[in-house]
């Protein structure tokens, strides 16, 4: 009897230890992949930025060199 008992939770334990092993696993992949879309998004974000930042940045050249002309212009011709 005492042989069958030891049998049983021996089995019992192997089996929790290979689902323990299954749930420790899947916990790391879902971590990893929780940390790979964070870092996509961080690098999607920075790209984002960046691209804003160089549309404003371009934008802001285009109406300082629009009025200077504009302003160039008037003073050549004489007009405010």
């Amino acid at each position: 009897m005492k042989v069958g008992v030891d049998r049983w939770f021996l089995k019992t334990q192997k089996c929790e230890n290979r689902r323990l092993s299954v749930i420790f696993n899947y916990n790391l992949i879902s971590s990893f992949s929780i940390f790979i879309d964070l870092a996509v998004g961080f690098v999607y974000d920075f790209i984002s930025i960046k691209v804003l930042l160089k549309k404003t940045f371009n934008a802001y050249v285009l109406i300082v060199f629009s009025t200077n002309a504009r302003n160039h212009f008037f003073e050549k011709n004489g007009k405010n």
